[in-house]
């Protein structure tokens, strides 16, 4: 069983916006290993195992090129505050794909979110909210 993951929500709209980029990195790649988790901002590992669905309407400044995490490649960003506030711990930044590292991307779209709660199983991650 995987720890669950606290983490910020786009909105829907953004959410299949980030899913198109994902489908063309599977299209040239044949990395499919984005389907493991929505496309979602971690903030980190949590214990908890559900949360209020708080509405963020906040930029996040992510990184154009990504980190490989433990838990694949992000997109950084500075969830410093958040991850403090929340207590989380462990790789922040908006997940795009556990497998092969993608390319220079821009986020910049990306201005609204709702918290919500991961929650891990061996196959993968689940929404849990």
């Amino acid at each position: 069983m995987k720890p669950n993951l606290l983490v910020l929500l786009p909105l829907s709209g953004d959410r299949i916006t980030i899913r198109r980029m994902q489908r063309e990195h599977l299209e040239t790649t044949g990395d499919c290993s984005f389907y493991i988790m929505p496309p979602v901002v971690i903030l980190g590992f949590t214990d908890k195992k559900g949360v209020d669905r708080k509405k963020f309407n906040m930029k996040l400044d992510f990184s154009k090129k990504p980190t490989l995490t433990e838990l694949g490649y992000i997109y950084e960003a500075d969830l410093g505050k958040l991850q403090e506030k929340y207590s989380t711990s462990g790789p922040s930044g908006l997940f795009f794909t556990k497998d092969i590292m993608p390319g220079e991307k821009d986020f910049s779209f990306l201005e609204s979110y709702s918290l919500a709660i991961l929650e891990g199983t061996s196959e993968g991650y689940l929404l849990l909210q």
